[in-house]
């Protein structure tokens, strides 16, 4: 009898996702760790009931003047007009119980976006829920993609570092193989790291822009693993949290 071995692959800017050999019915996991994937599963876990990504200024404003509170920043600073900007902690309030969510950010709303744009399979991925991640994907046994959301469209190391995590999690716990060089590339960045994940993180670039724009440091918080009970995922309308609905 044969074995139905999957892949899991890794896209490391959205900017590649054109040249990404994608299957139609492949699951992409989108991640942008210390900012928006960790942020949205938070805001899932206090109660938001969905999030409406938004592409452009102009369309965070439309969806604000609907009634939708508004997460959003450019450059790492938040949008003056926002309710919340993009950084985890601001979205451990009960204010958001209830709520939808109107997100828009520099990286990972557009890496959001053009995932979308692929497949019919989205998630939001994050420390936080990567062994909910893992045991769904593997459980619906599809292609697995992790997309980073990087920086202005380039490279991102704590991305790179959750999206090896990611990879060893489904090569242990299901039946994956990688399927390129870039996740070869972020397995190993993974296991020269994972002794002391905090301190490999730290080498990257993103969290001394992070503190230049005057924001606060999550990256002990972003990686923490297995404290989300959310499943954040694209419906084709919307971001919903899918852990408890069975799909």
């Amino acid at each position: 009898m044969s074995i139905d071995v999957r892949s899991v692959g890794v896209c490391l800017s959205p900017a590649l996702m054109p040249y990404s050999h994608l299957k139609d019915d492949q699951i992409i996991i989108v991640a942008d760790i210390l900012r928006m994937s960790t942020s949205i599963c938070v805001a899932f876990d206090h109660g938001v009931v969905a999030v409406h990504p938004a592409a452009t200024v102009r369309d965070a404003k439309m969806l604000q003047s609907r009634g939708f509170l508004l997460a959003g920043e450019r450059g790492g600073r938040k949008l003056p007009f926002a309710d919340y900007g993009n950084s985890p902690e601001e979205f451990m309030t009960p204010e958001l119980a209830g709520r939808k969510l109107a997100y828009t950010t520099t990286n990972g709303t557009q890496a959001l976006i053009r995932a979308a744009e692929r497949s019919p399979w989205v998630l939001i991925g994050s420390f936080l829920n990567l062994p909910l991640i893992c045991k769904w994907a593997g459980e619906k046994g599809k292609d697995v993609m992790v997309l980073c959301a990087g920086w202005k469209k380039q490279f991102s190391l704590e991305d790179a570092f959750y999206a090896g995590a990611l990879v060893e999690c489904l090569m242990n716990s299901h039946r994956y193989q990688i399927a390129c060089d870039a996740a070869i590339a972020c397995f190993t960045l993974w296991m020269a790291g994972k002794a002391d994940p905090v301190a490999f993180v730290r080498r990257g670039m993103h969290p001394g822009r992070l503190r230049a724009a005057g924001q606060k440091d999550v990256i002990n918080f972003a990686l923490l693993t297995g404290t989300s009970g959310a499943l954040p995922s694209w419906n084709g309308n919307e971001i919903i949290d899918i852990s408890k609905s069975g799909q």
